[in-house]
């Protein structure tokens, strides 16, 4: 065989390999296919009609997933009007970079049956460690300020940008926040009864 020849060959094999992986997208993986199913039946909305049994969880409104993994990275479901319970099935997204649950109203009153309050926060986050934005504004967390933020540590460092706006919380501001030494942004406002001061702030040199 010539030389010529072996080359073609090469770069052909090489044409196809580039291809083959473009055209090659990892699909969503059929557990945390299973679990988004489950957390939909327990919502009432009409704006999650993408999210179809037959179909690839990571082309739904709202997920984002892995393009080589096929895990899902992000969950959106702010603004769905989602009333009914969170099933904490979808606690099986173990490698959730971004979640926001943000702002499910009905004529403008958050709805309080969203189920945050029974399944509690520290259920909520406890199996979300990647995390790098988390966004609850207008979910009732109703807890104290060490509650909050204990929950809230365990997510880990890697949490960047946290959003609890109008949330309901109260007592006074939790030290476990300053252990955060990665966090971006941070914006709790409209927690009236939330106290302290936030000089601690100064430790955090990304803020």
């Amino acid at each position: 065989m010539t030389l010529v020849a072996l080359v073609s060959i090469s770069f052909v094999l090489f044409y196809f390999s580039i291809n083959t992986t473009t055209l090659t997208q990892a699909h969503c993986l059929p557990e945390q296919h299973h679990s988004l199913i489950q957390l939909k039946q327990c919502f009432n909305t009409t704006k999650l009609n993408s999210w179809n049994v037959s179909t690839d969880c990571c082309i739904w409104d709202g997920i984002k997933c892995d393009e080589q993994t096929g895990m899902v990275t992000a969950l959106n479901l702010a603004h769905m009007f989602i009333s009914g319970e969170l099933n904490p099935a979808y606690l099986n997204l173990r490698l959730l970079h971004y979640l926001n649950l943000s702002r499910n109203l009905i004529d403008n009153v958050i709805l309080p049956q969203t189920g945050f309050e029974r399944l509690g926060l520290r259920t909520l986050l406890s199996n979300v460690t990647k995390l790098q934005f988390l966004r609850l504004d207008g979910v009732d967390i109703s807890l104290n300020g060490s509650e909050w933020g204990k929950a809230v540590l365990q997510v880990g460092p890697t949490l960047r940008e946290l959003l609890m706006v109008d949330c309901g919380l109260i007592g006074n501001f939790p030290d476990e926040i300053f252990h955060f030494t990665n966090i971006t942004y941070l914006d709790l406002s409209y927690n009236s009864m939330l106290l302290g001061q936030l000089s601690e702030f100064t430790k955090l040199s990304l803020l």
